[in-house]
């Protein structure tokens, strides 16, 4: 209906358990859930790679806001739609860093980047906030 850029929506769960897989208890952690933008889809609906681009920064600082809001001290984030979703690591990482390079009570974010055959989001990443 929206050419794969779905919409602003998010699940906020708090108090999340996680395990080992023993089922021992690892920890409790609040989870946002949240679809990036689908470049690879919308673009054979002839939506721009700026457009699909604009719309996954707004959707970044939808996710900002809804830590903030939370009160989240601690944020782990990934490389949200480089990959699969056909957004280029480098542009991801800049606007990562472009959003959090503006105050928020968010403490410390970290990145949480998974090396892939076809990309080298982890070099990326670490180059872009050094």
């Amino acid at each position: 209906i929206n050419h794969h850029l779905y919409q602003n929506r998010a699940i906020y769960s708090p108090n999340i358990v996680f395990t080992n897989l023993d089922g021992t208890l690892v920890n409790k952690f609040d989870v946002i859930t949240c679809a990036a933008p689908c470049y690879n889809r919308a673009n054979f609906d002839n939506i721009s790679y700026r457009t699909a681009c604009e719309v996954l920064q707004n959707r970044m600082y939808f996710v900002k806001t809804i830590a903030e809001e939370n009160h989240v001290n601690n944020l782990i984030l990934g490389a949200w739609g480089a990959g699969a979703f056909g957004f280029r690591g480098k542009e991801v990482a800049k606007m990562w860093h472009q959003i959090w390079a503006e105050s928020s009570s968010v403490e410390n974010v970290c990145f949480a980047v998974i090396e892939h055959i076809s990309t080298n989001n982890v070099d990326i990443f670490e180059a872009e906030f050094s």
